[in-house]
C-alpha cells in the first residue's frame, strides 16, 4: 500500500519543495499564491505540476493555512489531499491531528477511522489511532 510516483513527479515536486520553502522564507501568502498557481495549468504552465502531486501540494497548502490559523482552509486543503490520495497516511494523520487539537474529537476519530479503511497495513496511522482511543 505505497503511493507510488514516477521519477518524473518525484522530481517535479522536489523542485516545487525547493521554490516553495523559498516563497515560504518571504511570507506564508506568497508560499501560498505559488502553490495554488502551480495547480492551475492555465495560469502558470510553466510550473504545473503533475496532477500525481496535487495530494502532496495540498498537504504544504494545510501546513501553510494551519500556520496562519485559518482553520477552516487547512481542513479544506487536507480533506482534498485525502481525497486525491486516499492511501497516503500523511494526509489522514495531519487532518485528524488538526481536529484533535480544535478539540472536535469525534471528527478526529472518524478521519482516523476512515484512515485505516484506506490505509489497513500503515503502522503510524495505527500507532495513532491506538493512542487517540486510550486517551478517549
Amino acid at each position: 500500500q505505497f503511493v507510488m510516483e514516477s521519477p518524473t513527479e518525484r522530481q517535479a515536486f522536489k523542485e516545487f519543495g525547493r521554490h516553495f520553502r523559498q516563497k515560504e522564507n518571504a511570507s506564508l501568502e506568497a508560499a501560498r499564491d505559488y502553490a495554488l498557481s502551480c495547480l492551475d495549468a492555465d495560469s502558470h504552465p510553466d510550473l504545473y505540476l503533475p496532477p500525481a502531486t496535487h495530494w502532496r501540494v495540498f498537504l504544504e497548502l494545510a501546513d501553510v493555512a494551519k500556520r496562519s490559523n485559518m482553520v477552516e482552509d487547512a481542513r479544506s486543503h487536507y480533506r482534498e489531499a485525502c481525497q486525491l490520495q486516499p492511501r497516503a497516511s500523511q494526509g489522514w494523520l495531519e487532518h485528524s491531528k488538526l481536529e484533535e487539537e480544535c478539540g472536535n474529537l469525534e471528527r478526529c476519530a472518524t478521519i482516523l477511522e476512515e484512515g485505516l479503511r484506506h490505509c489497513t497495513t500503515n503502522e503510524n496511522l495505527l500507532i495513532r489511532a491506538v493512542k487517540f482511543y486510550e486517551r478517549m
